[in-house]
């Protein structure tokens, strides 16, 4: 619901009991804030000269019914119009979202962005989001909400302090002012579009990321740490990225979320995960839902690569084309998770899911592969749907490969090649090899130790 009038005390939208605690005024000259704590909005907190536009994120208190009262934050994006120095109107808007009191919510159009589709943005948008980092301590964030439309940029954005940046959709249909969301569209072959220095929280939501030229390098979002420096918490969710040489680019990244990812021809891999050698274990991460796609089928790696030690869980992901489905080879520390459950893999070039331990002497542990479906209609080369591959002194330990619906028609190496492991179960899957009985459901290596082979059903 919208609320507008005078602009002497807003009253908050429909809801009995509340109290303004905190107004934020934003100028977009200066990037400025003045603060009224439970004030109306007087003659007094007008700006003195002439403005152009101005931004309020308001803070309500809302009391939980019949207890004590509570801080409970909800945001209500604000916008006022202004004309010569003087406050005209205020428009409340409820976006029922969960913000901490005090979370400024700053225009990227009251600093000239127009997503226009014509007009270079680049400039703009950068202005916007330093302003947006200056509002809050560095470890907190603003948010930055972004118009519909088609953002071009010539350059890369870079975040250098806690932010989130909110567009207002990632289905982008032609033309301004679409109903379809934000895109914002580069026109660097080998910019990335989003470059986070920062080690706080990146938030980005409800966008799409692509470029008007072939792209030949640059990620999405490029996340990269150096020495024990580790970006944290990180999240994203309903981006969409197109026609991108990595869609997301992490290094020293940690406890980080993608949610709803929408990748579709990648060059080289979809999402890329590494960490360096001093900080080798880099926490629990996810990547939930929506679908990585190389139209390709040829070019690119990996829809998901992933290089360091830790926790990484994989659910409910359709994964197409290119190399591999997801490539795990860990090349940095001695342990890990890999949770790898209710996935679609299709039409991978070499194999759906490879998996190494890569580091010397080192194993890493507790692999699940659950409730996955493995398909390809005999690709020239195909491989097999899963390697544990081999190494000599390094190894996979406590592995279960259970309950999984595999069709393959044609493998060089089987459907399931377990090479180098310390302890696994391969038990309960569905094994269709159209009819052709030269494909081997499982293979055991010389290196594949203590491993249970039962109830599978191949046919």
């Amino acid at each position: 619901m919208v609320v507008r009038g005078p602009v002497a005390r807003p009253s908050p939208p429909e809801r009995a009991d509340c109290d303004v605690v905190d107004v934020r005024f934003i100028w977009p000259r200066n990037g400025s804030t003045l603060i009224a704590s439970g004030q109306a909005i007087s003659h007094a907190a007008r700006p003195s000269k002439d403005f152009r536009s101005l931004s309020i994120a308001v803070d309500w208190l809302i009391p939980y019914p019949n207890t004590a009262r509570r801080k409970h934050a909800v945001t209500y994006k604000s916008r006022v119009a202004v004309v010569a120095g003087v406050l005209l109107a205020l428009s409340v808007v409820d976006t029922r979202e969960a913000h901490a009191v005090g979370s400024a919510v700053i225009y990227a159009a009251d600093f000239g962005v127009k997503c226009d589709g014509n007009t270079d943005d680049t400039s703009n948008l950068r202005a916007a989001i330093v302003a947006a980092e200056q509002l809050t301590p560095a470890s907190t964030g603003a948010i930055l909400q972004l118009p519909s439309g088609f953002c071009i940029i010539s350059a890369d954005l870079p975040i250098s302090r806690a932010l989130a940046i909110y567009g207002t959709g990632s289905g982008v249909a032609a033309g301004f002012g679409n109903s379809g969301g934000t895109d914002i569209r580069s026109s660097c072959p080998t910019c990335n579009h989003f470059t986070v220095t920062s080690t706080n929280q990146f938030i980005l939501r409800d966008i799409a990321l692509d470029k008007s030229v072939t792209s030949t390098g640059g990620a999405g979002v490029n996340i990269t740490q150096t020495g024990t420096n580790i970006n944290r918490r990180s999240q994203f969710s309903n981006v969409a990225m197109m026609g991108l040489a990595y869609g997301y680019y992490f290094v020293n990244a940690a406890n980080w979320n993608i949610n709803d990812p929408y990748i579709i021809d990648f060059r080289i891999e979809g999402i890329y995960i590494a960490s360096t050698s001093q900080s080798p274990d880099l926490g629990d991460s996810s990547i939930k839902g929506g679908t990585i796609w190389d139209l390709n089928y040829t070019q690119g790696d990996a829809g998901i690569r992933l290089d360091p030690a830790g926790g990484i869980e994989i659910v409910g992901v359709k994964l197409l084309g290119g190399a591999f489905g997801v490539r795990l080879t860990v090349s940095q520390g001695p342990t890990g998770t890999l949770n790898i459950g209710h996935n679609s893999f299709e039409q991978h070039n070499v194999s759906e899911l490879y998996v190494q331990q890569a580091t010397t002497g080192a194993t890493y542990a507790f692999i699940t592969v659950t409730g996955n479906q493995f398909q390809t209609s005999g690709i020239s080369g195909y491989q097999n749907a899963i390697t544990l591959a081999n190494a000599s002194s390094q190894y996979l330990s406590d592995v279960a490969i259970v309950g999984n619906v595999f069709r393959v028609c044609a493998a060089l190496y089987g459907v399931v090649d377990v090479q180098s492991v310390n302890g696994a179960a391969i038990t309960g899957n569905v094994i269709d090899r159209c009819g052709n009985t030269s494909v081997t459901p499982i293979i055991l290596g010389q290196n594949a130790l203590n491993v249970s082979v039962a109830n599978n059903a191949a046919r």
